[in-house]
């Protein structure tokens, strides 16, 4: 029973955190600027190329999505 709580909660909290970077990062709706002018507004030496982002963002999403993914392996192997 707890195993499949937790299985919800991943599932939710994943989709949760992907809505909320969308809109925080590609739309006004979430503090008002693109994640872009955000970046513009303040630039650095240490500033990533805008190629990077998705990249990166990828990568990060891929790893949380196999890390579901491994849980719900995890739990069926012991049930």
């Amino acid at each position: 029973m707890a195993s499949n709580i937790l299985k919800l909660l991943n599932i939710v909290a994943f989709t949760v955190v992907v809505i909320v970077n969308f809109l925080a990062g590609s739309t006004t709706i979430i503090g008002g600027k693109t994640t872009a002018q955000v970046s513009d507004a303040y630039p650095t030496l240490v500033t990533p190329a805008g190629m990077s982002s998705p990249y990166w963002g990828l990568s990060m999403y891929c790893s949380k999505y196999l890390f579901i993914l491994k849980h719900f392996q995890t739990v069926k192997q012991r049930s």
